[in-house]
Formats: C-alpha cells, structure tokens, sequence
C-alpha cells in the first residue's frame, strides 16, 4: 500500500508539472500575442502618420495648381466675352438691317396711302404737255 500513496504522488507531481508547462506555454503565447498587437499598434500610428504626410502633399500639389486653374478660368472668360461682343456686332448689323428694311416699308405704306387719298378726293396726274 506505501507503493499507492507513492504512486498518487507523482501522479499528482507529474500533472502539476504538467499543468506549469501548459500555463507556461499560454503565458508565451500571451506574451506573444501582446507583442504582436504593440507592433501593430506601432505599424497603424506609422501608416497613419503617412497617410497624413500624404494629405498633406496633395494639399500642397492642389495648392500649387490653383494658379494654372484660375489662369485657365480667366481664359475661358475672355474667350467667351470675345464671343459675345462678336455676336453683338453681328446682331448689330442684323438690327441696321431690320432698321432700313422697316423704314422702307414705312415709306411704301405712305406712299400708297398718298395715292389712295389723292385718288379719292379724284385728283389725278397733272397734265403734261
């Protein structure tokens, strides 16, 4: 029977071993994994500080481009002014044209207005000799 008491004994020391070896190993992997999460925390704050030196370049780059924009703007505005004034010089001279056309017309309509009256009241051509 000393051999039983003996033999639950290092049973019970080779399971206590056991049970180091095991919570050994998971505070390794612990370790392990909270090393692995700080490196990636370090990585993100890295990448992140890029992102934001990015931003900050193409802030830059746009910045530096508003002047060839508003160049072109004011390219675009003078090309269409020019535009209008051409069409307003063209409408001008449709509107001498409508001018000279309706003052013709006015001038017809007197005339026969004229004849009309002068035929009425019976007047005619003088006589030639």
């Amino acid at each position: 029977m000393e051999d039983l008491p003996t033999k639950l004994l290092s049973q019970a020391t080779d399971n206590i071993q056991k049970l180091f070896d095991i919570t050994t190993r998971i505070d390794e992997k612990v370790k392990s994994a909270i090393e692995y999460s700080v490196n990636l925390e370090i990585k993100m704050q890295k990448f992140a500080e890029v992102i934001a030196l990015l931003k900050e370049a193409n802030a830059i780059l746009d910045f530096q481009h508003i002047p060839s924009k508003l160049e072109n703007i004011e390219l675009t505005i003078v090309q269409m002014q020019n535009k209008i004034s051409h069409i307003e010089k063209t409408s001008e001279g449709f509107k001498s044209k409508w001018d000279t056309a309706v003052k013709f017309l006015v001038q017809i309509i007197w005339l026969v207005v004229g004849a009309w009256i002068l035929f009425k009241l019976g007047l005619g051509p003088p006589n030639l000799p």
